[in-house]
């Protein structure tokens, strides 16, 4: 990536957390009823992945790499610029493990994101019965996980929980809901795959 691909990706980043902010105001979120925030983040892990796919279509040579520069722009950055704006301009303490999970949660979401949206791009040549045991092992992933960490409110958000093993920070939690709403991804985008496969072949044939 030369100079003018970062300025602009840190200018794309720093416009969506201006918005991200103004959407936030007063309070950056600290008002909003838990499920809303919960819902909001669930949109926004969506909207960056998106937005990691689609400047990430504009190239077709070192992806990876540009993949993670992605990851380190979407990341580090709104990190310095939450610190500023939480600690310094409006005073008040910058706590990642419970108060501000919800900001937390994307300084490390994008760094596997990154990589398995640039896995999908480059994964035309697997065969059909990749796709297949890649789509059960992230459905039977995911199933376990819901097992193990126990029901939606009890599990994945169980914070507030007095059991010393299962007593878990806000962020904690939240980083196990993107682990589980990642296995999930993996498992629907590996069936739309599959069903595109068909789909491609034929139209390639139809050409011939």
């Amino acid at each position: 990536m030369n100079i003018v691909s970062h300025l602009r990706l840190l200018i794309t980043v720093t416009s969506a957390w201006v918005v991200f902010v103004i959407v936030g105001l007063p309070d950056y979120y600290q008002g909003w009823p838990f499920r809303r925030l919960l819902y909001f983040c669930i949109l926004v892990y969506f909207l960056v992945g998106f937005l990691i796919f689609l400047m990430m279509r504009k190239y077709k040579s070192y992806l990876l790499g540009r993949a993670l520069w992605m990851a380190f722009y979407i990341s580090v950055p709104l990190m310095i610029y939450d610190y500023i704006y939480v600690y310094l301009i409006r005073q008040e303490p910058f706590d990642l493990l419970n108060r501000f999970w919800y900001l937390a949660v994307f300084y490390i979401v994008p760094w596997f994101q990154a990589p398995l949206i640039y896995f999908f791009m480059k994964s035309g040549q697997l065969r059909k019965k990749s796709w297949i045991i890649l789509s059960l092992f992230s459905f039977i992933s995911a199933a376990f996980l819901y097992y193990w960490w126990g029901r939606f409110e009890s599990g994945f958000f169980n914070y507030m929980s007095t059991d010393p093993e299962t007593n878990l920070s806000m962020l904690q939690s939240a980083l196990r809901l993107s682990v589980f709403g990642t296995f999930i991804s993996v498992g629907i985008l590996s069936i739309v795959r599959l069903l595109r496969r068909p789909l491609l072949d034929s139209r390639r044939w139809g050409r011939k």
